[in-house]
């Protein structure tokens, strides 16, 4: 079983020491991305704006890099998803 509580552990480790680094922002921002969808997180609203603040700092440390690109597209597309669900 995937222990995410460790893996967040680890990778705001690894951001604190290299924050112009942008695979662990994205991966971080990843992480929080995906609690902030999970029902089982009790905090899950504070976790969007996270993922957001970190893709940013992401984008900033590297323009353009793909895997940014590719974690901030899913975001935006798993956002459109959610807003044409609450429409339905």
């Amino acid at each position: 079983d995937f222990d995410y509580d460790r893996a967040r552990r680890i990778l705001e480790n690894v951001v604190a020491r290299h924050p112009a680094q942008p695979e662990p922002l994205a991966e971080l921002a990843r992480l929080y991305h995906h609690w902030s969808r999970s029902p089982y997180k009790a905090s899950q609203k504070a976790y969007g704006p996270r993922a957001d603040e970190l893709l940013r700092q992401a984008e900033r440390a590297a323009p353009g890099h793909p895997l940014v690109n590719a974690y901030r597209a899913e975001r935006a597309l798993d956002l459109a998803d959610f807003v044409e669900a609450q429409r339905a």
